[in-house]
């Protein structure tokens, strides 16, 4: 083999080690932004589970299915305003609620 076939070899070798190592650091950057993504979710799911207590405990009905969440809070805070006039209570248990409903930033 010539010497110039050899350098040639090596530095294709070179850049698929280079091209290797490019994507196995993507590939960990992705996987490392999948599992705080992940964290985020249960601490999500973890902070809803908390406030469908706290309503709970207010006397508020809370769906348990996954199906309807959208759908279902919005009806809920609909008739949550109307059972609020209409049994008068007071404006401050009502921002509770609402309070217990934001999702935090």
């Amino acid at each position: 083999m010539s010497a110039q076939k050899l350098k040639e070899l090596d530095e294709k070798l070179r850049r698929a080690h280079t091209e290797v190592k490019e994507k196995e650091d993507a590939r960990e950057a992705a996987q490392t932004e999948l599992d705080d993504m992940l964290m985020v979710l249960a601490d999500l799911e973890e902070k809803r589970k908390r406030d469908r207590e706290r309503l709970k405990v207010h006397g508020e009905e809370v769906s348990e299915g996954e199906d309807d969440d959208e759908e279902g809070e919005e009806e809920e805070e609909d008739d949550d305003d109307e059972g609020a006039e209409e049994e008068g209570e007071g404006e401050g248990e009502e921002a509770e609620v609402e309070e217990a409903q934001k999702p935090d930033a």
